[in-house]
């Protein structure tokens, strides 16, 4: 777990974002502790703030989360991957289930998942994320979730800050301007 901890720690300055480090314990079910730790970054990019979280102990998740304000309606989606079985003996061999209204949308998500290095991390590790894209009291909320029960954990870091950062370019460019 440390060489996890001082990696994540290395992500701040690597990706310059607010970072704090957060320990105490929970109270579990028979009385037990559980310690937990969790991760807080902001990252500003694109005059964006990108919430992140990875907590160790009780739940062992990451989030990614964003707000846009935007001059049009953006379409939402979500994304979510295969089952393993499918993916296994399933005669297709793509990774995500992406659903929106939107056509565009799908194959722009299709090709940022793949352009961001998620796709490839999902090949390797049991990383299965659902991402959320919705229209929320005038604002585009976007929220990534994932559980960490996969080797090299930490390293989700990179691909998912990249796919933030180029999420957010694009739907500013198409939605915001």
């Amino acid at each position: 777990m440390k060489a996890i901890e001082t990696r994540l720690e290395e992500f701040a300055k690597i990706y310059d974002c607010k970072f704090k480090k957060e320990k105490y314990p929970i109270k579990g079910a028979l009385g037990y502790k559980v310690h937990t730790t969790i991760f807080k970054y902001q990252l500003t990019h694109n005059k964006t703030e990108i919430e992140i979280n990875y907590e160790f102990g009780d739940y062992n998740i990451a989030e990614f989360e964003f707000e846009l304000k935007s001059t049009r309606k953006i379409p939402e989606f979500n994304i979510s991957t295969k089952n393993h079985f499918l993916r296994i003996f399933g005669l297709k061999k793509e990774i995500w289930k992406i659903k929106s209204e939107n056509q565009l949308m799908i194959d722009s998500l299709n090709e940022y998942l793949n352009k961001s290095g998620m796709t490839d991390l999902s090949k390797k590790v049991a990383f299965i994320p659902t991402i959320i894209g919705k229209n929320i009291k005038g604002k585009y909320n976007c929220n990534t979730k994932f559980h960490l029960g996969f080797e090299e954990k930490e390293e989700s870091f990179k691909q998912n800050i990249e796919f933030q950062k180029i999420l957010i370019d694009k739907l500013k460019e198409k939605y915001c301007s």
